[in-house]
């Protein structure tokens, strides 16, 4: 079993149906390990990555489950950077696995040499650089609990050649997924609201001070008794789950 494999039982382990990306020379063992796995995860083969990157984030805001996408180094890394910073500023989960040059060739000008942690480190909750293999299982794990607790959003781990390519010797008992983190928000079954008779919410009910606080405001906003616009815990359990997904509102300048 390679760094690679690991990478993708986890995926698996996780109930990830699909990948969204584009082959790339820093990512040929990850696709080899994606075809070994192909009867239970698919590899969407996209127009770019700028395609693969929106591609997942649509799959989560369907779906409810984080949306993964894969990129080469270089260019390739940089063409993902719209679509996970716009599912990472609208609270969507999306987990961007891109795949680096060999740690021996760092600092010798090669072609597509890039700090990808760096890059991501402003569009993601969460951005991390592996170097060792055995840190691949935790590491994982560690990503779909920032993508999909508290506030979802993107996040990002770059993978050197090494250690997709590394031999890895047992560590079987540590390929293992929560649960609870495998759809967003998170339930202790891992399965997405919809499954509920109990309307799914992003945000709670307030306590009965502070809704009577809000009630005898002089400005009432969107969700209060004064407002035409539905609490979000009014929504009725029949309504389309794709009403309760987070949004965005442009207004007009003054």
């Amino acid at each position: 079993m390679r760094g690679s494999d690991i990478i993708v039982r986890m995926l698996v382990e996780y109930g990830v149906e699909y990948v969204f990306g584009v082959s790339g020379d820093t990512s040929v063992r990850f696709y080899r390990s994606l075809y070994e796995n192909r009867d239970r995860i698919t590899h969407v083969l996209c127009r770019d990555e700028r395609s693969a990157s929106f591609a997942a984030d649509a799959y989560a805001r369907l779906t409810f489950r984080p949306g993964i996408c894969e990129s080469p180094s270089g260019a390739g890394a940089l063409y993902t950077v719209p679509g996970v910073a716009e599912a990472n500023a609208s609270s969507i989960p999306v987990i961007a696995l891109t795949s680096g040059i060999d740690l021996a060739s760092e600092g010798k000008g090669t072609i597509t040499e890039l700090d990808h942690h760096v890059l991501y480190k402003s569009i993601t909750k969460w951005s991390h650089f592996i170097k060792r293999y055995d840190k691949i299982p935790d590491t994982m794990r560690r990503a779909f609990r920032i993508a999909n607790t508290g506030r979802p959003g993107a996040v990002h781990i770059a993978f050197p050649q090494e250690v997709m390519n590394s031999e890895v010797p047992g560590g079987e008992q540590d390929i293992y997924a929560e649960p609870a983190c495998r759809a967003f928000p998170p339930t202790a079954s891992g399965q997405r609201g919809a499954s509920s008779s109990a309307p799914r919410s992003f945000c709670s009910r307030p306590s009965d001070r502070s809704s009577s606080l809000v009630a005898a405001s002089s400005t009432p906003g969107p969700g209060t008794t004064s407002s035409p616009w539905p609490r979000c815990w009014d929504l009725p359990s029949g309504r389309p789950s794709r009403a309760r997904a987070p949004s965005a509102r442009t207004t007009s300048w003054p």
